[in-house]
């Protein structure tokens, strides 16, 4: 019968801040993907409500402001509707970016890491 010894890698105080950085990093990544897609809903649904709002035979509607409900002409809510999606659109534009930036980090701690400790150390996802 064979036995297999395994090597002693010695965890440095550098590699745990490695090991914390890139769950840091990880974190940061699914949080920015979560909100990217939360913003693509929001996107869709005032996409929605524009169709609705040419759809609609009223000159006064009801838009959300904070959490009260104001009553604006259709003019209004259009400017209302666009200004609110162009922010969305530079905020996903933004995230994109974050996103990005997260994942190219984590490939280059990942690479240092797996470099050290080879299959001792798992930073897969589930």
């Amino acid at each position: 019968m064979s036995s297999k010894v395994l090597e002693d890698i010695e965890v440095t105080h550098e590699d745990q801040q490695k090991i914390n950085c890139f769950a840091t990093w990880n974190l940061k990544s699914k949080d920015f993907g979560l909100e990217y897609d939360l913003k693509k809903k929001e996107l869709a649904n005032l996409d929605d409500a524009e169709d609705e709002l040419i759809l609609a035979d009223s000159d006064c509607h009801p838009y959300l402001i904070g959490e009260t409900f104001f009553h604006l002409s259709t003019d209004e809510v259009n400017q209302e509707i666009t200004a609110a999606k162009e922010e969305m659109k530079l905020r996903m534009v933004e995230l994109e970016e974050l996103l990005s930036d997260s994942k190219a980090r984590m490939a280059t701690l990942k690479k240092e890491l797996y470099a050290k400790f080879g299959n001792h150390i798992n930073l897969e996802e589930d």
